[in-house]
This record gives C-alpha cells, structure tokens and sequence, in this order.
C-alpha cells in the first residue's frame, strides 16, 4: 500500500513547516497493507542515511517531512514499515519513487475537473477518477479528517510481483459522501 497526502490538509490539524507542498506526497509504503501497524517493528534495521544518497534529490521532492526534519521521518516509515519488506533500504525507498511516479493523483483529479477549493467533492467522484484514469480499475483507499472532511490520504495497493500492479485496496473508508480538498 502506497500512501500519499494531501499537505494542505494535513497542515491544517498538524504544525507544519514552510513551504506546504501543492501536490501529493509520499507519506509511506506499507509492505502489510495495513495503515496502522505503529505499534510493530518487524526487524531492527536502522536505517542508513548515506543508503540512499543515490535517491535523496527524489525523496526530498516527493517524500517530504511536512513537520520536521526528512531524515528522521524517513527513519521511523523504514523501522516501522520498511522493515517489514523483504527489501533492502535502497529497494524499498526506490520502489516508493517508482509507484509514486506512476501516477500524478491532483493531474488525474484535475482531468476530472476536481480541483482543491472550498467546493466539497464527491467520495465516489475522486475514488471513480482514479480508478479510471490512473490504477486501470483498481480501488484506492481514502482517508479524511473526520471533523473538517478534509481528504487526507489516497493509499494505492499493489500486488507483491517484482513488476508491481495496482490492486483494490481495502474497502474501509473514514471519509463522508462529501470531502475537501483544502488549498
């Protein structure tokens, strides 16, 4: 499960540090297809920071702390998903860029003529123009800020091939017929 956020969103329950990024960004990839395994840790590998100097220019653009330093959100999503990947580090932060890349989600929403404001949006609208446009029928998973509605996460699944093709995710959803996208 590829995760990615909406910062406006996020930004408006967290405290975040400038800029906001106007796309969506990688919040992790999660080998066990869960969104809460926070309280697992599957090895103890630590993450080595120099591992990914071949991929810090991508992952500072796309996988960005929105509220602190990169280094050390990058640290917990490897302890606490990558590790649970039979991938080495490099693997499993390069593998996140490549499934990231496959898709522009605000591109595809904006084909679809769903763009952030203050207009609500349409659950099915957002889950349809993906399905159609982006995973070739596959379902995303959304989740929102349950008190403002805001969207903020689309998670894509995949299946584990070393060609990786997006799957329907779980059903579960926590965000109501009508959701924000925030600017």
């Amino acid at each position: 499960m590829l995760a990615e956020t909406w910062p406006a969103s996020f930004c408006h329950i967290n405290t975040c540090i400038s800029p906001i990024p106007s796309k969506f960004s990688i919040h992790g990839l999660w080998p066990q297809n869960r969104s809460s395994p926070h309280t697992m840790r599957c090895t103890t590998d630590q993450l080595v920071e120099n591992e990914l100097n071949p991929l810090t220019p991508r992952i500072e653009n796309v996988w960005p702390s929105l509220t602190g330093k990169n280094i050390n959100f990058w640290t917990y999503e490897w302890n606490v998903h990558g590790t649970c990947s039979t991938m080495t580090t490099y693997d499993y932060f390069k593998l996140a860029l490549d499934l990231y890349a496959k898709i522009d989600i605000k591109g595809l929403l904006q084909k679809s003529n769903l763009t952030p404001g203050t207009k609500s949006i349409k659950r099915i609208d957002i889950e349809d123009a993906i399905k159609k446009l982006g995973t070739g029928g596959s379902t995303p998973q959304l989740n929102c800020d349950k008190k403002s509605g805001n969207l903020l996460e689309v998670r894509l699944c995949f299946d584990t091939s070393t060609n990786p093709k997006y799957t329907n995710c779980p059903t579960y959803t926590n965000c109501p017929l009508d959701v924000y996208l925030p600017l």
